[in-house]
């Protein structure tokens, strides 16, 4: 749904890819030389050469068993498709021996990697936060979904590009599914397809008044725009594996109405006069809104707050003014 920003855009990208490798590197089968693609590697703010990893860091990577001796002499890294039955044993193998993530999820480091990577709100839903919370006995993260799952795609289930940090519901509707969604390092829903209202027999809900809660749907609308070749089906399966319409009708109803109240009882000219007389607080309405609805409605901050992009897109309805009318 909302787009997120690829580690090595990040300001913090050394540290991200760092922290990654140094697991990466306690986790396979290979020699840290291996792993590390300048032969050297970063280990609390100091570099090292690679052949030392074992020595500073304390970590030995996994045994090179006979069954990752078996595996790679029986499978060779092909290219990216989706696997048929008989693959299927061998891509188990290649999870087994080599690109282990189970290893890899269990690390308590894995938690640093998630906090350095920044996402607090889920990208496929935008509706939960996802922050990493060290607490007394471990820590509390995100899940980590593999964009390409696992079974049909073992030799991606360590790559970074693969992982994208979500919440609980968004992992378990997308688990082994192999069917594109949006790719969230790279694309959003953004304009081309927005939240918008449709009546049910009356618009007194645009009062925001309690009792009319029932009274109208919280609605996708499809805007098309130029966008990259296969966009419209992802676009779909995201809809439809992530159960958006159903969960933002259901679950965000009384949120929309909030926000109909807040515009009804503080019209454009008070917003307006709050940002000329608080000049230091407000540079211009939509610091104004933000305050107002506890959100940030500004596109690129919609991964700071829930449900952001469905504030943007109903702001955006109560300014056209324009509804859904069967």
């Amino acid at each position: 749904m909302i787009k997120i920003t690829p580690f090595d855009e990040r300001t913090n990208s050394e540290d991200i890819l760092s922290t990654y490798l140094n697991l990466v590197a306690s986790v396979v089968p290979f020699y840290p030389e291996d792993v590390f693609p300048e032969g050297k590697f970063l280990w609390e703010g100091t570099w090292h050469e690679a052949d030392r990893f074992w020595e500073i860091a304390g970590k030995r990577c996994r045994n090179r068993t006979e069954g990752y001796t078996r595996t790679l002499k029986r499978y060779g890294i092909r290219e990216e498709e989706p696997v048929s039955r008989q693959e299927r044993i061998d891509n188990d193998a290649l999870l087994a021996h080599v690109f282990h993530y189970d290893t890899f999820a269990a690390k308590a480091e894995v938690s640093t990697l998630l906090d350095l990577m920044g996402v607090k709100v889920c990208p496929y839903c935008n509706r939960t936060f996802i922050t990493t919370l060290e607490v007394e006995k471990g820590s509390l993260r995100s899940q980590i979904d593999h964009y390409k799952n696992k079974s049909g795609y073992p030799h991606l289930a360590l790559s970074i590009l693969n992982f994208v940090p979500s919440c609980a519901q968004c992992n378990h509707l997308k688990r082994d599914k192999d069917f594109p969604v949006l790719y969230p390092y790279a694309e959003e829903m953004g304009g081309s397809w927005v939240f918008a209202t449709r009546p049910r027999g009356s618009v007194m809900y645009l009062t925001g008044a309690p009792s009319e809660k029932d009274r109208f749907e919280v609605v996708g609308k499809r805007v098309y725009q130029l966008e990259e070749e296969g966009f419209e089906e992802r676009l779909g399966n995201s809809l439809e594996i992530f159960r958006l319409k159903e969960l933002y009708d259901g679950g965000h109803r009384e949120h929309v109405l909030d926000l109909f109240r807040q515009r009804y009882v503080f019209g454009e000219d008070y917003l307006q006069s709050l940002c000329d007389r608080f000049p230091d607080l407000f540079h211009d309405l939509t610091d104004v809104k933000n305050t107002m609805y506890f959100t940030d409605i500004r596109r690129e901050n919609w991964g700071k707050r829930p449900l952001s992009k469905l504030v943007h897109d109903i702001d955006e309805e109560i300014e056209g003014g324009e509804k859904i009318i069967d």
